[in-house]
């Protein structure tokens, strides 16, 4: 029971996520959406048998500025990016982070 990942399911915004791109050599895909307080949820997943680095960029999401970037499984901050995200995931993996507006020198 991922109390973080549950959190982004029930959230007050209401909005379901939808694919925002594919990678279609790579068998990358990235969805995401919305959430409350200008917080957006992404999911990095990998459809390919070998581990692939898939980005979420934030021009795809139709955001712009600094976020911190939450990996929900590892329930951790992995940093701070200003244009996009980018993870390994393995074979028929996912990576699912939360992104929150920041400034850049609150990170």
């Amino acid at each position: 029971m991922n109390q973080e990942v549950i959190a982004i399911n029930q959230d007050s915004l209401g909005v379901q996520g939808t694919k925002i791109t594919t990678g279609s050599v790579t068998g990358g895909q990235v969805w995401g959406g919305p959430l409350s307080n200008g917080e957006y949820a992404v999911v990095l997943f990998n459809r390919a048998n070998v581990t692939t680095t898939i980005t979420a960029n934030w021009s795809d999401l139709g955001i712009k500025g600094n976020y911190k970037v939450r990996d929900l499984w590892a329930h951790q901050y992995v940093g701070c990016f200003p244009y996009y995200y980018a993870a390994d995931v393995v074979p028929h993996g996912v990576v699912m982070v939360k992104l929150t507006p920041t400034k850049k020198h609150h990170c």
